[in-house]
């Protein structure tokens, strides 16, 4: 078996996840990848089913759905309940709640990731930014970044269990549609690097101001590392309410952007047309074309 691009065994999964096997896997199983969405299940992917009983009224029930999987490669599955079949063959194991268990492989995910973790929030530009940032470091060494946009509750502990443990950088999109999960992503994350885009006004029916928004948003910072940075647009109106935020959680050094006179990253000039754009900017006073 080539267990090159294996992302995690039976023991690490074990380990990881409270609960036991239901079906043992048959030998060693390679799983290369983790999904919960069942419409992109991959060959090799370790699953975890949903249900309305831990996900919510908005998740259809796949618990029973095993065999679907394993067609569509699963190698192993995840349930919070015995299912009526188990199909031979698929390895599933058993926890009282999948989307507790998937938070608990992305901080086992966390916590032996040696490289450097990059979070992305803001109201708009987080996935171009995240897009951009990756495609710079994957020039410098192995990079995964969140697949689309999954910056909600699940999708930040699913894009650190995507992450293989010797990659030097993981990108993630971070995002605040729900309050009460906010902060605890933040500690799971817990990145080397936060970074701020353009914050606009953004989920209303939770942030009536853009005081509460912005404060909501600045929740990142507190899982920075002992030697986070903050990366911050020096152009937004509450651009010392996040600075005074990063200070007061520790971060070791704050980088601006902009055009703003004072930002670290200046844009001094820009043109764009159909197939090309030329910027000039100041780097650190550095003015590069």
């Amino acid at each position: 078996m080539n267990t090159t691009n294996r992302l995690w065994n039976p023991d690490e999964i074990a380990q990881a996840i409270e609960g036991h096997w239901l079906a043992p896997p048959q030998g060693d199983i390679n799983i290369t990848g983790v999904c919960y969405y069942f419409g992109q299940i991959q060959p090799g992917d370790l699953v975890f089913a949903v249900s309305p009983k831990t996900w919510g009224s908005n998740y259809p029930d796949t618990t029973d759905r095993l065999e679907e999987m394993q067609k569509k490669g699963a190698q192993a599955v995840v349930v919070d309940r015995i299912p009526t079949i188990l199909p031979p063959g698929l390895a599933v194991y058993l926890n009282n709640n999948t989307e507790f268990a998937l938070n608990q492989l992305g901080k086992a995910a966390r916590e032996r990731f040696q490289g450097k973790v990059i979070c992305v929030t803001g109201s708009v530009g987080k996935s171009t930014t995240k897009r951009g940032i990756a495609h710079m470091l994957s020039k410098q060494g192995l990079t995964r970044e969140s697949r689309k946009n999954f910056n909600h509750s699940p999708g930040v502990p699913l894009s650190l269990a995507q992450t293989p443990a010797h990659y030097q950088y993981g990108v993630y999109e971070f995002g605040v549609d729900a309050p009460r999960y906010t902060l605890s992503k933040a500690l799971l994350a817990r990145p080397h690097v936060a970074v701020v885009t353009e914050i606009q006004p953004d989920h209303h029916h939770y942030y009536p101001t853009m005081e509460i928004l912005v404060d909501q948003k600045s929740l990142l910072f507190r899982g920075l590392t002992s030697d986070g940075v903050v990366v911050l647009n020096r152009d937004t109106p509450y651009f010392t309410r996040l600075k005074t935020a990063a200070l007061n959680c520790n971060a070791s050094r704050v980088i601006t952007f902009g055009e703003h006179r004072h930002a670290d990253v200046r844009l001094l000039d820009n043109h764009c047309d159909i197939d090309s754009s030329q910027i000039t900017a100041s780097v650190f006073g550095h003015v590069v074309r």
